[in-house]
């Protein structure tokens, strides 16, 4: 079974790769796969990595460990040097895949190892900036898990060992900085942070187009939507209540921009929208917000989702004579009731 590792033994490989440590993986160097292939291993892997809900995830995480166990024995048998880079690459991807479906799963020591496992490959394929990709997860896990000073030397070892990177992806580092600060109750760097993140993606509206194709995702809905949980949980975390508004603001804001076929971020940001709602003490639009991500988070397949539900079923007991919420919660409980939900939300 893994063990989840925290402190020094997780923050010390993370220093190795910022430092530009080597990483080996043992390999033979006799070739076994052709360029062909590695062209269709790599269209097989991107199409692993789009799986929305059309299947439960435990059959899509099955489907990405069975990939990346193929494409792994291909590596350890060792090939030409351009083509195992581009094995190592897709290594990376699918073990990224592996480690966010199974911290999904609130499996998080499984999802610790294949983060590790994505940045060693992301080092062997010479791709630093997908590396920080993984380690950005990597600080969101730790986050979730009541380890933000973890968090906190993860992002400053992804900030130091970084390339020169797009505005956007260094939006994105530092918006992970600024969650950190947040869950510390650290009100003044939190909003000295987040407004370096949001000055980053101004700046990046009249960037090159250099950016990866992993940050498609953080665009200017996502950084609403982030800025909006982040200040409901300094407002949860401090006691002040005039964060729950800037909450509602920034929340509103993102379920503006986003796309109507972003299900999965729709329903996390909706969420957070109703505890809003509980903490500015609006209790019956709360509820309603409530039961309406519950309707999105039956068609996501999303533990995440879940467990954040049944924080706002905690956080509503206050108000549970209130008519809407006691329907709401009502209504949550037994949508959650058959459900096994593992820490990580």
């Amino acid at each position: 079974m893994a063990v989840l590792a925290v402190g020094s033994r997780l923050t010390e490989p993370i220093d190795g790769w910022a430092a530009g440590v080597p990483l080996y993986f043992s390999a033979s160097k006799t070739q076994t796969v052709t360029e062909e292939e590695v062209h269709h291993i790599e269209m097989t892997g991107h199409a692993l990595r789009r799986w929305e809900g059309r299947f439960r995830l435990g059959i899509k995480r099955k489907a990405v460990l069975g990939q990346l166990a193929e494409v792994a024995e291909l590596v350890e048998r060792g090939q030409p040097a351009e083509l195992e880079q581009r094995l190592f690459r897709v290594v990376a991807e699918l073990s990224k895949a592996a480690a966010s479906m199974s911290w999904e799963a609130g499996l998080n020591a499984e999802a610790q190892h294949y983060y590790l496992l994505s940045l060693r490959a992301s080092h062997a394929a010479s791709d630093r900036l997908f590396g920080l990709n993984v380690l950005a997860a990597m600080a969101r896990q730790m986050i979730y898990l009541n380890r933000s000073a973890d968090a906190l030397e993860i992002v400053r070892a992804a900030v130091d060992g970084a390339p020169r990177t797009t505005p956007r992806v260094h939006a994105m580092l530092r918006m992970r900085e600024a969650w950190a600060h947040a869950r510390l109750g650290r009100p003044e760097a939190f909003r000295r942070v987040a407004g370096k993140a949001e000055e980053l993606m101004v700046a990046d509206h009249g960037a090159d187009g250099d950016d990866p194709p992993w940050i498609d995702g953080f665009d200017s809905a996502e950084l609403s939507g982030t800025i909006g949980g982040r200040y409901l949980e300094l407002a949860t975390v401090t006691g002040k209540p005039q964060g729950f508004g800037h909450a509602v603001t920034y929340i509103s804001d993102a379920l503006k921009l986003r796309d109507q076929d972003n299900l999965r971020n729709r329903a996390l940001d909706t969420i957070n929208l109703a505890r809003a709602r509980l903490g500015t003490g609006e209790p019956d639009e709360a509820a309603r917000t409530a039961l309406e991500a519950m309707r999105m988070a039956r068609h996501i397949n999303s533990g995440h989702a879940d467990r954040k539900l049944m924080r706002f079923a905690e956080e509503s007991a206050r108000f549970a004579k209130n008519r809407e919420v006691r329907h709401a919660r009502e209504e949550l409980t037994d949508y959650l009731r058959p459900k096994k939900l593992n820490q990580g939300a």
